[in-house]
């Protein structure tokens, strides 16, 4: 794993993963359908990144398209550093439509859960994962989003 630059502020996590493959094996992960997908975020395994994989459980198809490998998903810096960096475990995930930037998007919520084992390292924040179309892709474009209101400087001015 290792990020790239993009946008100002912006940074997208590059994975190697076959597309195709399903995810490694792993416990404590969690799973959302968001529109016709399915996305199975988190989970104890042997890599020590947060991992999201894409599923199209169409029965029509075929087997070797049903996976979509590591996704690479979008992310500022303050989210990556705060938020995505660490593996996530016993975490909870819910699919629905939010309004972000006065636009109705299909996002998954992921919250809670833990970051070391035995069940320690305890995860207060919630993330939100926003989906967009993507030209020329089945997957759409994944972007993490921190859902903490901030002041017009950036500062955090609560919490959900």
């Amino acid at each position: 794993t290792r990020p790239s630059g993009s946008a100002a502020g912006s940074r997208t996590l590059q994975h190697r993963s076959r597309p195709g493959s399903p995810p490694s094996p792993r416990e404590g992960h969690a799973a959302a359908k968001c529109g016709e997908l399915v996305a199975v975020v988190g989970g104890f395994y042997n890599d020590y990144r947060f991992q999201v994989h894409l599923l199209d459980p169409s029965p029509h198809c075929p087997l070797e398209e049903r996976w979509s490998g590591i996704v690479q998903a979008d992310a500022t810096d303050v989210v990556q550093e705060e938020l995505i960096h660490q593996q996530r475990y016993g975490l909870s995930a819910t699919a629905c439509l939010a309004v972000l930037d006065g636009e109705e998007r299909d996002v998954v919520v992921v919250m809670g859960g833990f970051t070391v084992g035995g069940y320690s390292g305890e995860i207060n924040t919630i993330m939100v994962l926003k989906w967009g179309p993507q030209e020329g892709s089945k997957w759409p474009r994944l972007e993490w989003v921190d859902p903490t209101p901030r002041s017009p400087a950036g500062e955090r001015v609560g919490s959900l």
